[in-house]
């Protein structure tokens, strides 16, 4: 999927281009592919993830980079249930 302005020059369309190569005109939902018709997504390439002690090579001109941390913990043990406060 693929969001896209298409028609003539100043009167462009937001538009979908689905899976199909089909055009999917939005503009009854939406009047243009801009702010708040736009939510932000983040990918995570696994090519990208570094550790704390990695160098970062910012784009030229960056200053600072964003950055977020994931943890995931599996295997913590035996499902424990009706665990009162002062145990837990």
């Amino acid at each position: 999927m693929k969001l896209l302005r298409h028609g003539p020059k100043g009167q462009e369309r937001p538009e979908l281009l689905d899976r199909d190569g089909q055009m999917r005109d939005l503009s009854a939902g939406i009047p243009d592919l801009a702010g708040d018709a736009l939510p932000v997504a983040f990918t995570k390439w696994t090519s990208h993830i570094a550790s704390h002690d990695d160098d970062l090579n910012l784009s030229k001109g960056s200053t600072a980079a964003d950055w977020k941390v994931d943890l995931g913990i599996d295997g913590l043990g035996p499902q424990i249930q009706h665990v009162r406060g002062a145990t837990a």
